[in-house]
């Protein structure tokens, strides 16, 4: 009878914790599917807004997704008007937008007489090259892989690399692309684990990119040829995706190598004289740095406590006697 009771009480204990996992397990889904319908980097980044004092942007959002003569006419007129290209593609958006993409490579080709894809990445400006890929993108957005490797060939064009500076519009909705290729992998995904590591990459993607080319407006290295407003339109829609973290920054003053633990835990190597980045969750973290050569009887130690706030970005310093 007291074997009986005890795999009775074993017996409810199995099925409260199978209650509780099949609970979470709905409860994940659910945010998969609400994350998968509300995270859509291209379609819901209306940047074109910060344009609507000019014409040519107030004309493009009335074709209802239709790219016509005259808005093609205008790209190819002004292949270095690269943000103000951007946004009369954001402008006439996705709707009726699939057909877009052969229609321009039609235009181009009876324009400039260049009649398949390669001779028009080959021969044509960066900008119109990538105006090309946003549009295949902004067609297809749940599939476009393509329209960033047409991107990848118009990021290569002398006019985008040194000793040019980075184009902000262009690096802006070159990474919104790369955002929409990641959440486009759900689509794919079996089971909830399988989404998280895709909310994962795209979180970290955001952090990575999309913040940092929406918010370091004032960067000296960088040509600010967007509006300001549009990169605030992008990064308030896109905010709202990424993670609690902040960023601890292990500069090595040391010409030697240090191992790196963050709250007793190995995180990895800060080579000599350089900078290991590492996410934490907000709030009192213990970093220890361990010279792992170079040293003559025993390791130089540093220890540092600090404590850190959402999105905050701290620089802890190592590598010498304390």
């Amino acid at each position: 009878m007291i074997l009986q009771f005890k795999f009775m009480k074993n017996n409810s204990i199995y099925l409260i914790m199978k209650q509780t996992i099949l609970t979470f397990l709905v409860v994940l889904m659910s945010v998969v599917t609400v994350f998968a319908q509300t995270a859509d980097p291209l379609e819901s980044t209306s940047f074109y807004k910060a344009y609507m004092d000019l014409d040519i942007v107030k004309q493009a959002k009335e074709q209802n997704g239709i790219l016509t003569t005259k808005f093609m006419d205008f790209i190819i007129g002004h292949p270095d008007s690269y943000d103000l290209n951007l946004a009369i593609i954001n402008a006439i958006g996705t709707v009726n937008a699939k057909n877009n993409y052969k229609t321009f490579m039609s235009y181009i080709a009876n324009k400039l007489g260049y009649t398949t894809l390669d001779k028009i990445t080959s021969k044509c400006d960066g900008n119109i090259v990538f105006c090309l890929a946003y549009i295949k993108a902004l067609g297809m957005v749940n599939d476009v892989e393509d329209a960033i490797k047409i991107a990848d060939i118009a990021l290569h064009k002398d006019e985008f690399n040194e000793p040019n500076p980075s184009y902000r519009s262009i690096n802006l909705v070159y990474h919104l692309m790369q955002a929409q290729n990641i959440i486009n992998l759900l689509q794919y995904t079996e089971n909830a684990g399988e989404a998280m590591v895709v909310f994962s990459d795209f979180e970290r993607y955001n952090k990575q990119h999309i913040k940092y080319w929406c918010c370091n407006y004032d960067k000296v290295d960088i040509n600010n040829d967007i509006r300001k407003e549009a990169c605030n339109i992008i990064w308030d829609y896109m905010k709202q995706f990424k993670n609690s973290y902040a960023t601890i920054r292990v500069n090595s003053r040391s010409s030697n190598p240090y191992e790196v633990y963050v709250d007793g835990d190995l995180d990895g190597i800060v080579y000599g004289n350089s900078t290991r980045e590492i996410e934490v969750v907000p709030g009192r973290h213990h970093i220890k740095a361990v010279q792992q050569s170079g040293y003559l009887f025993s390791p130089t130690i540093n220890h540092r406590d600090i404590n850190c706030s959402e999105d905050e970005e701290i620089d802890v310093y190592v590598g010498f006697q304390d």
